[in-house]
């Protein structure tokens, strides 16, 4: 099957846990697999691990970093010219057994950028595909 003939999903944080189980489900419905992760030392070993040959990509990204959405962008758009799946599953979790009256605001703000913001960015631009 070629990949005009498959789903293209993008997994966002597919490197480990709901992500990776993600891309492991996908894979198995025979969608093309863009797996993506913070530390592309963990995002190749996942897609090692997936052992599923050209049935799956990795990319860095960084949901805060508006210049990797772009590459990002960029990248999907030449290698398979669409995007038919989207999972966000990048997030982050500071806040873990901080009470909400000792909560820092930069603790607050960090979590926004990536969990809320960073979303909001990457999803409408990749939604222009």
């Amino acid at each position: 099957m070629s990949t005009r003939e498959k789903y293209v999903a993008l997994v966002t944080g597919g490197n480990r846990g709901i992500g990776y189980a993600t891309c492991y489900e996908l894979l198995q419905s025979g969608c093309q697999v863009v797996l993506t992760s913070r530390n592309k030392t963990s995002g190749r070993n996942a897609v090692a691990r997936l052992d599923a040959g050209d049935n799956v990509a990795f990319h860095k990204f960084d949901v805060t970093n508006v210049e990797e959405i772009e590459e990002l962008y960029d990248w999907i758009v030449n290698t398979y010219g669409r995007l038919d799946i989207l999972i966000n599953n990048a997030a982050v979790y500071l806040d873990e057994g901080i009470s909400l009256f000792n909560l820092e605001e930069k603790t607050m703000r960090d979590t926004l950028e990536t969990n809320f913001y960073g979303a909001f960015h990457y999803v409408v631009r990749l939604f222009h595909l």
